[in-house]
């Protein structure tokens, strides 16, 4: 008996290694035609196989187990750009490897009736996840300018802890219990002026993921929510340079490409105390503040192909005369 279920093993393992064999895999990076960005969460779907995925922050996917030895047709698809169809040929026991840029792309729709019904949603660990693309953040309701923190009190769940702080309570938590990630580094006073605006300038910031619940033990330390930003990494295409100013802060963003990878610097600096005055009823408001934020990315294809290295620099400080 025992030598009939040796055998019985050894039939399963070599089936599983032949099926191995015929197949192949596909990977690769989805970005921004304009400024070399990733396009986090696009759609990649193999028509003649019906198998798909969607990309990770950084714009990578990859998709197993695909039958080697043919020619598919690949849709690439997001929001806000136009589709690309592209043929690609994928060999037995092997990765294929493909760069996707997609072009922005401009619609007017129809004006659209939805009526609300409820579906009950399966368990799963991001039922409480909600991801925010730049261009959503930048048409929420704003104060003096653009800030991340401020404009997650307008989503649902969600509430300020007063009419002039940044700082939130999600679902009935104390708002100490949020845990703010930077390129999953920990924050831990991410506020400026004692709690009126964030740290995190809205300029360097790709791709927003917030759990309000149900987040993994991978984010153990706090109760009631994660905040996970994902800073740009540059304009692969060309240099860049922006300088703006508010009522409040004076900023940059210079950006550019460099041999196989890219970099993006930004700065922001308080320069009126003035608007500041209006959060604490015209009185007194000494706050003094700066942000300055650095990162560099390199992808050599002949130096460990498929793989892609950054360096990240964040800088923060107050002062309170």
């Amino acid at each position: 008996m025992s030598r009939i279920k040796l055998i019985s093993v050894l039939l399963i393992i070599c089936s599983m290694v032949i099926q191995a064999q015929h197949t192949g895999r596909l990977r690769g990076f989805v970005t921004d035609s304009t400024n070399g960005e990733a396009l986090a969460y696009s759609n990649v779907f193999i028509e003649e196989a019906k198998m798909g995925t969607s990309t990770d922050e950084k714009g990578f996917f990859i998709i197993s187990g695909i039958p080697g030895g043919k020619t598919y047709k690949v849709k690439i698809s997001y929001v806000g750009y136009e589709s690309k169809s592209i043929r690609v040929a994928v060999s037995n026991n092997n990765i294929t490897h493909i760069n996707v840029k997609l072009s922005p792309s401009s619609m007017q729709l129809n004006q659209v009736e939805k009526i609300g019904e409820r579906i009950i949603e399966k368990n799963s660990t991001d039922i409480g996840l909600t991801r925010i693309s730049m261009k959503e953040l930048e048409v929420l309701p704003k104060g003096v300018e653009t800030d991340v923190l401020r404009s997650l009190q307008y989503l649902p769940g969600v509430r300020s802890t007063g009419d002039i702080s940044a700082r939130y309570y999600v679902r009935g938590g104390a708002s100490n219990q949020n845990m703010v990630l930077l390129n999953n580094v920990p924050l831990y006073n991410p506020f400026h002026a004692l709690g009126i605006f964030s740290v995190v300038d809205p300029d360097m910031i790709n791709n927003v993921e917030f759990f309000k619940g149900g987040f993994t033990s991978e984010y153990g330390g706090r109760l009631s929510s994660v905040l996970r930003m994902i800073t740009k990494d540059g304009n692969k295409n060309k240099l860049s340079f922006k300088a703006n100013a508010s009522f409040l802060s004076v900023k940059t963003l210079f950006e550019g490409p460099i041999p196989h990878g890219s970099f993006v610097f930004t700065a922001r600096k308080s320069y009126s105390n003035e608007i500041l005055r209006k959060f604490v009823n015209n009185q007194n408001a000494p706050f003094d503040f700066h942000d300055i934020s650095f990162k560099i990315n390199y992808s050599n294809p002949d130096f460990i192909g498929g793989s892609k290295f950054e360096l990240h620099s964040f800088i923060s400080g107050d002062k309170l005369d």
